[in-house]
């Protein structure tokens, strides 16, 4: 019998991790990190360490752009996953009610306070931005937004429409929609483009991220959020990186006393383990999308509320409250600055701290 080229082909010989990741995930980025030093591949991670192969170990001052809040490989979230594990519960529910999900929900809106009364669970805070977006042109009718110069929401195709900078955008001959940015804190420039157009919503980060820590100022906030409602446009908070408990409030919004329409979290709720987003939003928003039974599913995820994302939801909730993490927080800050109050960078009063 004649054997098929295909049966004869054999095998590649087996690659280490780095050289794999060349081959068959993204050599752009190897060479990049073999030009800056920082090639490695990590085998143990614990608390604030990593340790590589040869057995060095690195502070991790990444520390997972911000998802490692609580240290690699928390105890208490280790042992809480584990047990998931071994309950024999399922791990998705595409009919039913997810176990964990509602006490999750409601807690992130217990917290969140204000008319953030429902809450969609995703897998990643730029899923999360895209839902605030068609909750946004759901309950307006509108499909123009305002987002700041330098913010950061994420690498989808929505997300990158509302971006601060258009190094994200480049190589693509169009926005999924249009989007006009203004200087961060500047209300008035928001009061002017919302004469040029019919705004759906704002998009804020109130302390930039990748943008450079750059900071909207309580009283801003306060403005902003007056101009939103008079002018009929939804304010969406991303909080991906500043919520649960990154700023000295389990909000970031929360230090100006504002209520904003939909408020997008992540990073603080996957303990660096387990990939999960929340959406919180207000009735309305909520009703202008899931307007009735026949839409009831008109938004949903293969993974939304799976029993491991909202094992670590819970459990982070639950160990930054028992440990103070927050209290922890805002004693740092008030030792240094906090993001709201004063410069107009958060990091305005540690620029020097690199030298």
């Amino acid at each position: 019998m004649a054997v098929s080229p295909t049966t004869r082909r054999r095998a590649p010989a087996a690659a280490g991790p780095v050289e794999a990741y060349r081959r068959a995930v993204n050599p752009r980025k190897v060479e990049v990190l073999e030009s800056l030093g920082w090639l490695n591949s990590f085998r143990e991670a614990r608390g604030s360490w990593l340790t590589d192969a040869q057995g060095r170990r690195y502070l991790d001052m990444v520390a997972g752009f911000g998802a490692i809040g609580l240290g690699h490989r928390h105890p208490r979230l280790m042992r809480a996953l584990s047990e998931a594990l071994g309950e024999g519960g399922p791990f998705t529910v595409p009919v039913g009610v997810p176990a964990g999900q509602g006490e999750l929900a409601a807690r992130l809106c217990e917290l969140a306070g204000g008319g953030l009364r429902k809450v969609f669970f995703g897998n990643s805070g730029a899923e999360g931005i895209e839902l605030a977006l068609k909750l946004a042109m759901a309950a307006t009718g509108r499909s123009h937004f305002i987002t700041t110069e330098r913010g950061y929401h994420g690498l989808t195709l929505g997300a990158m429409s509302v971006m601060g900078h258009d190094m994200w955008l480049e190589q693509l001959p169009a926005r999924a929609f249009p989007a006009q940015r203004v200087p961060v804190g500047d209300v008035d420039a928001v009061a002017s483009a919302m004469q040029r157009a019919a705004i759906a919503a704002v998009v804020i980060e109130v302390v930039q991220g990748l943008g450079g820590g750059h900071a909207w100022e309580p009283s801003e906030l306060r403005m902003l959020a007056a101009l939103c409602r008079k002018r009929g446009a939804l304010l969406i908070v991303d909080e991906v990186l500043t919520g649960v408990g990154r700023t000295g409030s389990w909000f970031a919004f929360q230090e100006a006393g504002i209520e904003p329409s939909v408020v997008v979290t992540s990073k603080g709720l996957t303990g660096g383990a387990v990939p999960l987003c929340a959406v919180m939003m207000s009735d309305e928003a909520y009703e202008g999308l899931f307007s009735g039974p026949t839409r009831a599913m008109i938004h949903s995820s293969t993974f939304e509320g799976n029993l491991l994302a909202m094992t670590s939801g819970l459990t982070c909730l639950r160990v930054i409250e028992e440990e103070d993490v927050i209290g922890n927080v805002a004693s740092g800050c008030a030792a240094g600055s906090r993001p709201c109050s004063g410069s107009r960078s958060a990091c305005g009063r540690f620029a020097d701290a690199g030298s």
